[in-house]
């Protein structure tokens, strides 16, 4: 009987090797993760900001439509052109397709939403939120401070660094014997005869220089693909953290004011068009400027809120 061992030095960068390989799958079920939820977020921001947009086109249609009615009436007892009135009726039937064209998209992906989650969600869900932006913005340094230790893509590339180098040390070491025990077991004479021995299996044709330089250079590629992540993912942090600054901004336009003057300026403008003092194509331009007005704003939150999810996938989750 012969055993061979495997040489110690050799056989602990292998599972070193292995062990690597093992964490490595585990950062990437954990980054996996983190795109399942980004992707679920996104679909949520979008639901909440297309019910805005349901209501808003609603509200719009329905002021249009009773505005239509009392022009209508004066059309019929001559008091305006009928011109106006189908002017006005046009605008009311646009009103309606945007209405019922929001409303479809948001049926959409409500059914996109369970669909990517296995239809777990019942066909007539309905999500519980708002669009707000009442976090503030880190700073980048702290940010990138945060993120990179603990980032699983980052984690993933240094595994698999690791692997690679523990790869290339075993291949270094194969030119290391092998002890070997072996026994045997005969009968004599004398009676039966045992022996044991240990020895050593010299690798006189396993010295592959090609192959060690194969595995280093695919532990210098790994290095310097992980080095190359590093930088992206500080590239990115940066990016989207000004894009949410620069959201911020936009925010704070509405907030401080225009909400407030295009609300001002629309009722001004009903006034006026009511008491003839204004005609029906400054009232709609009115109008018009004012719904815009409103779903912008809604917009800049969903644009807000779904930087502020990249921002958090870029940096690895459980940072902000």
């Amino acid at each position: 009987m012969r055993q061979l061992l495997e040489n110690p030095v050799v056989r602990s960068h292998r599972l070193g090797a292995l062990s690597a390989s093992a964490a490595a799958a585990r950062d990437e079920v954990r980054s996996g993760s983190l795109d399942v939820e980004y992707e679920i977020r996104m679909h949520f921001f979008r639901i909440l900001f297309l019910q805005e947009l349901v209501e808003l086109t609603r509200l719009n249609a329905d002021a249009l439509a009773g505005t239509r009615d009392l022009m209508e009436t004066r059309a019929q007892v001559g008091e305006v052109k009928e011109l106006e009135a189908i002017r006005l009726r046009v605008e009311h039937l646009r009103a309606r397709n945007a209405a019922e064209a929001a409303l479809l998209e948001l049926d959409q992906y409500r059914r996109h939403l369970n669909t990517f989650l296995g239809n777990v969600l019942p066909a007539d869900f309905t999500l519980v939120g708002e669009l707000a932006a009442d976090t503030p913005e880190p700073e980048l340094e702290a940010l990138v401070q945060g993120a990179l230790p603990t980032h699983p893509d980052l984690a993933r590339a240094a595994r698999e660094r690791e692997e690679a180098e523990h790869r290339m040390k075993a291949s270094r070491m194969r030119w290391l014997p092998d002890p070997v025990i072996s026994g045997s077991s005969e009968r004599g004479l004398d009676g039966e005869i045992r022996r044991v021995g240990v020895g050593i299996q010299i690798p006189l044709w396993n010295q592959s220089r090609a192959a060690t330089e194969a595995d280093r250079q695919r532990m210098v590629g790994a290095a310097q693909r992980e080095e190359a992540l590093r930088l992206e993912v500080e590239a990115q942090l940066m990016i989207h953290l000004n894009h949410l600054r620069l959201n911020r901004q936009t925010l704070r336009l509405f907030q401080e004011g225009l909400l407030e003057e295009a609300e001002t300026s629309m009722q001004i403008a009903e006034t006026s068009y009511r008491e003839g003092e204004i005609s029906l194509v400054e009232y709609l331009d009115a109008r018009r400027t004012y719904h815009s007005i409103r779903i912008e704003y809604f917009q800049a939150l969903y644009d807000w809120n779904v930087e502020r999810a990249a921002l958090e996938r870029a940096a690895g989750g459980g940072v902000l």
